[in-house]
């Protein structure tokens, strides 16, 4: 099938409805040999990505665990409501959804005789329009059957109907979206929270729930550890009994699903999360410390000076530092940008050792 775009976006200017309707022209004939059911299709081919989430689902239900749904989108006051303090660094991250608002359409003389222009239509036909869409303004009629219902009123194409509302009612647009107090995902244990609310009236402990799903997160930019959108693998254990001996044996089984049969294997990759979590609690008790030493303060989330600010919001704030390569006659120097003087100072607390990697 080969056709010119440009001729079509020519032919769609001058009359958009013939346009629309030759559309079945540019299709080709097959020859006899080509056409079904001579024509089959073979066998495709699985993307890595939903490859290895069907064999983490497999995983966690040979497991025992029983896999779960859980809501996508999350009002930020469940946000605020589950991480206190913490919420203003989580919402930083969380795309928010914004709609649409139903403009105030009016139909002076000047649009009456343009939208005449464009499909036939006598006075009774212009009060229709008229109340199609103050029907739509008061939320009576939905945003994708307002064409359909004007050509059905009107008996008129849909196509002439598309036209004349991109023609004659700008404001549809110029319309902004306005945005609401709703998040998109942006990792699963804010779902969790919601899900287990739900569930404890209606379950009895013990519960083990898994979910495999997307989760959203506004990055600064995008790299091959950074995505706007990815796949989240998370497990819960509801049980008043539950211990840390529970994470080891599903941290244990899972990890020899995926070929990490040797202890060995599973006792390193162990003390390579304790060891992240050692130097966190390292660095966030001596920042802390030197604070109250120099009887300095970093300031909270909500903009108060605190002594015992948490690492996770530390490294909050300094998200935007990033590198800058510049090629000066031939020499390609390197620079921080984006610094400020608290982060200098929260850098001279840590010590030289820190520092160096920002001179």
């Amino acid at each position: 099938m080969k056709f010119d775009p440009e001729k079509i976006k020519q032919a769609a200017k001058d009359d958009f409805d013939a346009a629309w309707n030759q559309g079945k022209e540019y299709i080709t004939q097959p020859a006899i040999p080509d056409q079904y059911p001579r024509f089959k299709l073979g066998y495709g081919k699985p993307h890595p990505i939903y490859d290895t989430i069907q064999k983490l689902r497999e995983a966690y239900l040979h497991l025992g665990f029983t896999e779960a749904a859980n809501p996508l989108i999350v009002d930020d006051k469940e946000i605020h409501k589950q991480f206190g303090y913490e919420a203003l660094a989580v919402l930083d991250r969380c795309f928010y959804l914004a709609g649409l608002p139903r403009p105030n359409v009016g139909i002076s003389d000047e649009r009456i005789a343009r939208v005449r222009e464009i499909i036939r239509v006598d006075d009774e036909g212009i009060d229709t329009i008229r109340q199609i869409l103050h029907s739509y303004k008061k939320g009576e009629i939905e945003g994708d059957d307002l064409v359909p219902e004007i050509a059905h009123k009107l008996d008129v194409p849909g196509s002439k109907v598309a036209v004349m509302l991109d023609h004659v009612f700008p404001e549809f647009k110029e319309l902004i979206p306005v945005s609401s107090g709703k998040t998109l995902r942006s990792h699963m244990t804010s779902g969790w929270f919601i899900s287990l609310g739900a569930m404890i009236e209606r379950t009895r402990p013990p519960v083990r729930l898994f979910s495999v799903d997307r989760c959203f997160r506004r990055e600064q930019q995008e790299d091959a550890t950074r995505l706007m959108t990815y796949f989240s693998a998370s497990c819960i254990i509801m049980d008043p009994e539950v211990t840390v001996e529970h994470g080891k044996a599903v941290a244990a089984a899972l990890l020899s699903q995926f070929g990490f049969e040797k202890e060995s294997r599973i006792e390193a990759l162990s003390m390579i999360i304790v060891l992240c979590l050692f130097f966190y609690s390292i660095a966030q008790w001596k920042l802390r410390s030197r604070l109250k030493e120099t009887n300095k303060y970093i300031r909270n989330q909500v903009k108060k000076p605190t002594e015992s600010p948490t690492m996770r919001w530390v490294f909050f704030l300094f998200r935007g530092i990033t590198e800058l390569k510049i090629l000066l006659d031939g020499i390609v120097e390197k620079r921080v940008a984006n610094m400020t003087d608290e982060l200098w100072d929260i850098l001279s607390l840590m010590g030289k050792e820190c520092e160096k990697y920002y001179v």
